[in-house]
């Protein structure tokens, strides 16, 4: 079976090649073609006029040539990108000796947690920027004592520091509820400084001390807040005094930040000495509810970003924070003093750093 199989090949083949050559199978004279015939036959086969390009959009092939058109060798540019911002990025909570003292936040209305646990994990696992994020600062919750912290746990983040709303206390049994989340390669000392429910307001407050701070910092203070939109504005401001100031007696050099909801409830006459960041719309309506207030002026410069699921509000704000002095002195001036002797000039310090609130 194998030797007929050959042998047809063979004769196949023959056939082939004579009829390749120009030959009659039959053993006849060759065929041969004139230019005037191969001309006439050239039409069946694609030509310029198929394409129907007008004579005056054709270029020739010196002219592609030169304007790079036809040129296959694709050019390196030269350099690298470069600058301070692009470095951070790449470094993360790897190396925190070179980032900025200030973590990262993430600040949220998600309008229920519950079902938004898959979003939050597939985040946690993709996206490294979620990933890098320090802390996870998210209002109206909508837990209650139904939810345990067992299905709140996101990879990297561990369980939530949370604070739901009171149904004896607000006569609500839907709604409100706040809850930090704090990355475990950032930090995992985290004390509760105060916890408080009113039909106004709910707010809880914390304070880290991460695994890299400066001297300067004992610790840090975030104060996450929820205000009722039809809260009474005299008794909201009086309890962030209060909280503000026992904060302050407990450590008078600390960073402190108090973020959230505020639904137009006005504090900036009870917080004179903090500075508020958020300059951009968080919210579908272009409105700017979702504030961030802190000790350190000039720290932050806002972006929003688009929310989680159909929440209300947007999610992110990508800041940045001015490296100066937390005294109120500028970085360059303290250096070129300390630098008269050398022959370098310091660098820039007051450049802008990418350090990211995500709200």
């Amino acid at each position: 079976m194998r030797g007929f199989d050959l042998g047809v090949f063979a004769a196949l083949w023959t056939l082939f090649s004579r009829f390749a050559c120009g030959q009659h199978v039959g053993g006849g004279e060759a065929i041969t073609y004139s230019r005037e015939l191969l001309l006439a036959l050239r039409p069946l086969a694609v030509s310029d006029n198929i394409l129907h390009i007008p004579r005056s959009l054709r270029i020739s092939s010196l002219q592609a040539a030169a304007s790079g058109i036809l040129s296959k060798k694709h050019r390196r540019k030269r350099g690298r990108r470069g600058g301070v911002q692009r470095r951070l990025r790449k470094y993360g909570l790897r190396d925190r000796r070179r980032l900025p003292a200030l973590p990262t936040i993430l600040l949220s209305n998600v309008q229920s947690i519950r079902n938004k646990m898959d979003e939050l994990e597939a985040h946690s696992r993709c996206k490294r920027d979620f990933r890098e994020t320090c802390l996870l600062a998210f209002t109206e919750t909508w837990l209650g004592d139904a939810d345990p912290n067992e299905d709140l746990h996101i990879t990297g983040f561990g369980y939530p520091v949370r604070m739901d709303r009171s149904p004896l206390i607000t006569n609500k049994s839907r709604g409100g509820g706040v809850c930090f989340y704090i990355n475990e390669r950032y930090c995992n000392t985290v004390v509760v400084r105060e916890k408080i429910c009113t039909p106004d307001l709910e707010l809880l407050s914390i304070s880290i001390r991460p695994f890299y701070l400066p001297r300067e910092f004992p610790q840090l203070f975030f104060t996450l807040v929820y205000i009722n939109p039809r809260a009474n504005v005299a008794s909201v401001n009086q309890l962030i005094a209060e909280v503000t100031n026992r904060l302050d007696a407990l450590s008078p050099d600390a960073p402190k930040f108090i973020l959230g909801d505020f639904n137009h409830c006005q504090v900036q006459k009870t917080l004179k000495t903090y500075e508020q960041y958020v300059t951009c719309a968080t919210t579908k309506k272009n409105s700017t509810i979702d504030l961030c207030y802190g000790s350190v002026p000039g720290a932050f410069r806002s972006l929003s970003i688009p929310p989680f699921g159909a929440s209300y509000h947007n999610t992110r704000l990508r800041c940045d924070v001015k490296k100066t002095c937390f005294d109120g002195r500028d970085c360059k001036m303290e250096e070129e003093r300390e630098s008269k002797g050398r022959r370098d000039r310091p660098e820039k310090t007051t450049e802008s750093i990418k350090f990211g609130i995500i709200l």
